[in-house]
């Protein structure tokens, strides 16, 4: 505590932590530390491993967010989307209101191989919260990964009916 406070050597507190954590290594007071600590470093691999410490022991709202950050380095450090997209849909169905990975799955829609499934986890929650311009685009966005006509056509009349009923327009 001295060393990251007082005396801000997040060097030395990063080493003091670690041992730490190497004595417990589910002390919650280090891991939180650690975790600042290595995000204030960029040190990716090693924040990975905290969060996935800290999730062992957490619940509700931080668990949440602790799964959505995860989801996010798991794609931007391991190049891993499918897990990152697979923590994103466990947090919504949990947690349907939690924006971080309601933004981090829009986001990941870029990616085509996922748009169905990303697709499936968002159109429920954007009809709850009556969120009808991203409804369509999703509904829009589906029409891009079928080829069976006759859902095509279903896609198409809905498009049309929440664009006509929902925005008029």
């Amino acid at each position: 505590r001295l060393y990251e406070g007082e005396l801000a050597d997040s060097g030395r507190a990063l080493v003091w932590w670690r041992r730490v954590s190497e004595a417990d290594e589910y002390d919650q007071e280090a891991l939180v530390s650690l975790d600042r600590l290595h995000m204030d470093a960029q040190e990716w691999g090693a924040l990975t491993e905290v969060i996935r410490r800290r999730l062992d022991q957490g619940d509700g709202v931080q668990n949440a967010d602790l799964r959505c950050r995860l989801g996010r380095l798991l794609e931007g450090v391991e190049n891993d989307i499918s897990a990152s997209v697979e923590l994103h849909r466990s947090v919504l169905w949990d947690e349907p209101s939690h924006l971080g990975s309601r933004h981090e799955l829009e986001r990941l829609a870029a990616y085509p191989e996922y748009r169905e499934t990303i697709a499936d986890v968002l159109t429920p929650i954007y009809e709850r919260s009556e969120s009808w311009s991203k409804l369509s685009i999703l509904t829009e966005m589906r029409l891009d990964i079928t080829e069976d006509t006759q859902e095509r056509a279903a896609l198409w009349l809905a498009a049309a009916e929440l664009r006509i009923e929902q925005m008029n327009d």
